[in-house]
């Protein structure tokens, strides 16, 4: 009994390895986002890393992640840059209709484009919830093959997207009022996420066959 207890086969055992490698992913992709540019090829290996243990295969989480990282790098950091200069250009507009409704000029002209601003920032943040599984899934895309099948992916899988994007904003709204969740829960909730995009990847082709050079669309 005692050693079915403390068998590495023991799903126990099993579940807590598999929480301890996502605790470590998750300081790892937290140190390599430290450059800020880097932010999105750490991010797009943590979601191969993610997928990897969403689909229940073995591997070196370190290593695993490091092999991402660097395929990823190229497409990823263009797809961060993308997604960074939208976020600055829709908050410096939101700014500038705040700012202009207060002086009182064109209050309601105004407070349309605000509306229009905020519609598009709500937006991108549904469809950055695909830019970095496709990034570090499909690393042999480019980053305007991976924004275009992000839009696609977002409108094929809307209520799945809606859906972890809800999770992903609860998680860190629950962590911004009880700041130790923030050891796992961010992760955890992740990873939840992390099965979605396996199982609707799954219904793509698959990208670790090199002779397949399809893209979700198709």
């Amino acid at each position: 009994m005692l050693d079915a207890l403390f068998s590495p086969e023991n799903k126990f055992w099993m579940f807590v390895a598999k929480v301890a490698d996502m605790f470590f992913l998750q300081c790892l992709w937290l140190i390599c986002c430290i450059p800020i540019v880097t932010a999105g090829a750490s991010t797009a290996a943590l979601w191969k890393c993610l997928n990897l243990l969403a689909r229940d295969q073995e591997g070196k989480p370190f290593s695993d992640f490091c092999k991402a990282f660097k395929k990823s790098f190229r497409t990823a950091t263009k797809v961060w840059l993308t997604q960074l200069a939208a976020i600055v250009f829709l908050a410096a507009d939101a700014f500038a209709c705040l700012s202009m409704t207060k002086a009182g000029q064109f209050p309601q002209v105004m407070m349309f484009l605000l509306g229009v601003v905020t519609v598009l920032a709500v937006a991108v943040v549904i469809i950055s919830f695909w830019l970095y599984p496709l990034a570090g899934v499909y690393t042999h895309f480019g980053w305007k093959k991976v924004l275009s099948n992000s839009v696609y992916l977002t409108l094929r899988h809307l209520p799945h997207t809606l859906s972890c994007t809800l999770l992903l904003i609860s998680s860190f709204v629950v962590c911004y009022y009880f700041p130790k969740a923030l050891v796992l829960l961010p992760i955890l909730v992740c990873y939840l996420c992390a099965k979605v995009t396996v199982w609707i990847f799954s219904h793509y082709p698959n990208p670790s066959d090199e002779t397949q050079n399809q893209d979700p669309e198709t």
